[in-house]
């Protein structure tokens, strides 16, 4: 039993609601149990900074949160409140007592055929009930759906976005489960309630396996591009339905309600009819391994589930894929007929075809295709482009990985290592002209790194824009004007530890080791001051671009330890004289 809001300490309190614990997180926000100003236990979602960074993001989040008040259902978590005007939006929803369906899955095996088609009918009644509303929730999946007394609830509508607002991209942020988001929205189309069916048809796989609908490794897009749905173990009827409503294309998908007559057939009893309705045509694509028929009807209720009877003649061989009808054949015969059970049929006996049932037809003289040599398999024509679905790859975590924009570019320490040592070096014959040098660059390097943090913050804010890389180019004299402020504090404090250390060990240490030992303090000093955390970032963006991979880093690393050596070997072949230009000689005794 959970403990009482006495027994538990809050976090924190938010918009005057005490935060208990981490219920889950996204890419959207964290999700927290709370109790209200009544006592009561809810559900609190802190939505992401993007959602309230601006009057148009704090209106669109109003705007959602009132249509999000008038979802009604039974199988759906109500909202009770929200905030949008704070620094930290969140929206509050019922607290569900219950067990999530990925644990109950996870703890107790999959559903049975009646706990699947009770969870169909549940979850098809939440769908319509927020679709009606013009919301769409893009994220049902298992960890979504909570299983109580009462039936299925829907939760989380921390992400749900309206379906009819044309701004629903503007923060190019992805959202969504991989496996569980239709494949069109992950290509790019608008999310919608077709994506939404699809959702809870993977939801039911999942529930009727106790397995990922397309696997849980790496590779999941690429299956959900090709149809690999992984029934195994299901019926083969329910695993051609299931199949079939998670196909890739939106117009070769079985509709929901035939999904559902086929589940509750399945539960009570009869063996479901693989039948479909206008525009729900069988796909020759997504085969069933079993060899049986799929029955296809003009009107479902025509057609029963009876098996067909042997059409292999005695004494030969089964093919190893059923035959298709000739479209004339079935434009001559589109209806399904009931055939008498098999018992009525022997496999030896060559007579007469067994008058059919009353009230059904009589199919004309069987159409005997032969037992000839098979028909010559169609080869693709070598010239027509080969069309694969787009790559993706997974995070850690198994969501898809941010854009590489989003992501700052990572940090190069022992390249910047071997530079450091090569400048030192280079600085014991031209301390001035290295030390400048290298002012010179973090002021560089500082306006390149402010100006690709601006550009970043700007699209995470607003999304990615045509205009963001000429805006960020006309930025960049300002970024400059920045970075030479912000590398100032850097020079003082160089200096300040280059006129210490010259001080205490001028006259101690030979010049040969002590000068390459100061640019390096100089240049320690200028580079890690707090203020040019911007040109630590600009470096780092100028290595992506110019050292991308490990073979364009050690180019750069090889020509730093040449700058090196040549530095060495001019030190060793010389009269050990320092060119101090453009700066005056320092004094060489201070005692």
């Amino acid at each position: 039993m959970d403990a009482g809001p006495e027994q538990r300490r809050p976090i924190r309190e938010v918009g005057g609601y005490r935060l208990l614990e981490v219920l889950g997180s996204g890419g959207m926000g964290t999700v927290y149990e709370a109790i209200d100003a009544e006592d009561r236990h809810v559900a609190v979602k802190l939505l992401h900074p993007v959602f309230s960074a601006d009057d148009a993001a704090r209106e669109r989040l109003r705007r959602e949160v009132a249509t999000l008040h008038r979802v009604r259902g039974e199988h759906v978590a109500r909202v009770l409140d929200a905030e949008a005007d704070s620094a930290e939006a969140f929206i509050v929803t019922e607290l569900i007592d219950g067990q999530s369906l990925e644990e109950s899955v996870r703890e107790h095996g999959p559903l049975d055929a009646e706990e699947l088609a009770d969870l169909a009918d549940g979850l098809a009644d939440a769908l319509e009930a927020i679709h009606a509303v013009g919301v769409v929730h893009r994220d049902l999946k298992p960890g979504n759906v909570m299983l109580t007394d009462d039936g299925p609830v829907v939760i989380d509508f921390g992400i749900s976005q309206l379906a009819d607002d044309p701004r629903l991209t503007q923060t190019g942020l992805v959202t969504g489960t991989p496996g569980y988001v239709d494949p069109q929205v992950m290509r790019g189309a608008d999310p919608g309630p077709v994506g939404d069916w699809w959702g809870w048809a993977a939801v039911l796989v999942f529930a009727a396996t106790g397995r990922g609908p397309f696997g849980n490794a790496q590779g999941v897009l690429l299956r959900v591009e090709a149809g690999r749905v992984d029934t195994e173990g299901l019926p083969p009827r329910i695993a051609q339905v299931l199949r079939r409503a998670l196909h890739p294309d939106p117009d070769r998908r079985m509709r929901p309600e035939v999904v559902r007559r086929a589940l509750s057939d399945h539960a009570t009893g009869r063996e479901p009819t693989s039948l479909l309705a206008d525009g729900d045509e069988p796909d020759e694509n997504l085969h069933e391994p079993t060899g049986r028929t799929a029955l296809v009807a003009d009107d479902p209720d025509l057609a029963v589930p009876a098996p067909l009877p042997p059409s292999i003649p005695p004494g030969s061989a089964p093919p190893e894929h059923t035959a298709v009808m000739p479209q004339q054949l079935r434009d001559q015969y589109p209806s399904t007929a009931q055939y008498p059970s098999t018992a009525q049929y022997s496999s030896t006996a060559q007579g007469e075809q067994p008058p059919p049932p009353d009230g059904a037809a009589r199919l004309p003289d069987p159409v005997h295709l032969g037992t000839g040599p098979p028909l010559p398999s169609i080869q693709a024509d070598p010239s027509a482009p080969v069309v694969q679905p787009p790559a993706y790859s997974l995070g850690a975590d198994g969501l898809p990985e941010r854009p590489a924009w989003a992501v700052p570019a990572r940090a190069r320490p022992w390249l910047s290592l071997v530079w450091l040592v090569a400048l030192s070096l280079l600085g014991g014959l031209y301390p001035s002209v290295v030390m400048l040098a290298a002012v010179v660059l973090v002021v560089i390097f500082g306006a390149i790194g402010s100006d690709a943090r601006a550009l970043r913050q700007r699209r995470l804010s607003r999304g990615p824009g045509r205009w963001d890389l000429p805006r960020a180019t006309a930025a960049f004299p300002l970024h400059v004007v920045l970075g030479l402020l912000l590398t100032l504090p850097g020079v003082v404090v160089a200096a300040a530890g280059v006129v210490i250390v010259w001080v205490l060990a001028v006259q101690a240490v030979p010049l040969v080791f002590l000068v390459p030992a100061v640019v390096a303090v100089a240049l320690l000093l200028l580079w890690w001051t707090p203020s040019s955390g911007n040109a630590r970032e600009g470096q780092r963006t100028v290595l992506r671009v110019l050292a991308p991979a490990g073979a364009a880093a050690a180019v750069w690393a090889l020509i730093a330890a040449g700058v090196g050596l040549t530095a060495l070997v001019l030190t060793a072949l010389g009269d050990g004289a320092v060119q101090w230009w453009p700066f005056p000689v320092p004094p060489m005794r201070f005692f």
